[in-house]
């Protein structure tokens, strides 16, 4: 995976050699906007995200269609993915 960084924090995140999705800019609002209290990684990781804990494969916001990802612990980052299949992470 590559990671570039804004300079809000968001971070796209483009898996090499495949055709990924453009983010839209609400995704890329949401995640600019959100706040990441806690993060814990490992057999069972889970992430504090808006004061709500939260486990990959969770739909963080149901009208935009955003589900959590992962995390990618070497990069301190959460990645978020909408309807789309495009992915932005935001460092923690």
């Amino acid at each position: 995976m590559r990671a570039g960084v804004t300079g809000s924090g968001v971070t796209v995140a483009v898996d090499s050699g495949s055709e990924v999705a453009t983010p839209a800019r609400d995704l890329r609002t949401w995640v600019s906007t959100i706040t990441v209290s806690g993060v814990k990684d490992g057999d069972d990781p889970v992430a504090f995200i808006n004061n709500r804990m939260v486990r990959p494969g969770t739909i963080v916001d149901h009208r935009l269609g955003i589900h959590f990802d992962r995390i990618v612990s070497a990069h301190r980052l959460l990645v978020f993915e909408d309807e789309s299949g495009a992915s932005v992470g935001k460092r923690y």
